[in-house]
């Protein structure tokens, strides 16, 4: 199961009309399978109360040199909670960093390179202090302690899915072609490298009131000889734009 699916085992709602276990003949159902759990769209999320504790130093190589960037990731003890709407008590794993990353052509020179940390405080949370421009460890700590003061609160989010069929690691192969269950490809096979996005998870036999993305898709990429390539990938919930408070 994706470590961002979610379901009752990690909800954060109280229930008290839980039956007791019926357990099946023979072997366990396995895990995972269907529609992906939380579908893309746009949900407000709950920052969780003990945010000071999620910051984690992270090491990024570029160009041949080491940078020292903080990440502030929600792990699943600590995830994401949407609040209200048909989502609402589902909870997403993310992790946002002080990375900075091209906000439109890498080519072009006036391009702004801005973190999704920056953008987290100043966009998501209306905080325009941009303490990042105090430069070094000094703006990284002035960060820190500017979304810290927002725990608790909640951020508005554009998310969806996405995966990528690694060609450094052996894929997963479909077990049979009347399921999306998965195993290690027996035949060690890597992945061909292909990235995929919210649209190819698009289900395109589903019903009006049935959910509209997949959990697991076959990848649509080939190998370098032209051959398909049709590993099960499962999609991961991505965060595609931080939105400001809805008014």
């Amino acid at each position: 199961m994706s470590p961002t699916a979610t379901d009752d085992l990690n909800s954060t709602q109280v229930r008290t009309d839980i039956p007791g276990e019926v357990y099946p003949e023979g072997a366990m159902p396995q895990l995972g399978g269907g529609r992906a759990s939380l579908q893309p769209g746009v949900d407000v999320f709950q920052l969780p109360v003990n945010l000071p504790a999620l910051w984690h130093d992270i090491i990024v190589e570029r160009e041949g040199t080491k940078y020292k960037h903080v990440q502030l990731k929600f792990d699943k003890d600590n995830p994401l909670i949407v609040v209200g709407g048909p989502n609402n008590g589902a909870a997403m794993l993310m992790s946002f960093s002080t990375v900075p990353r091209p906000r439109g052509r890498k080519d072009n020179p006036e391009t702004p390179w801005i973190s999704d940390l920056a953008i987290l405080l100043d966009t998501g949370l209306g905080d325009k202090s941009r303490p990042l421009t105090k430069g070094g460890e000094a703006g990284v700590l002035a960060l820190k302690a500017a979304i810290n003061k927002y725990a608790g609160r909640t951020v508005r989010l554009d998310h969806g899915l996405s995966a990528q069929c690694r060609p450094d690691k052996v894929r997963y192969a479909f077990k049979n072609e009347d399921t999306d269950e998965s195993m290690e490809d027996p035949r060690k096979l890597k992945g061909c490298g292909q990235r995929h996005y919210t649209k190819d998870f698009k289900a395109p036999d589903a019903k009006q009131g049935e959910p509209q993305y997949d959990a697991v898709i076959p990848c649509k990429g080939k190998y370098k000889d032209g051959t398909p390539c049709g590993a099960a990938l499962r999609g991961f919930e991505s965060v595609e734009r931080i939105l400001p408070p809805a008014k």
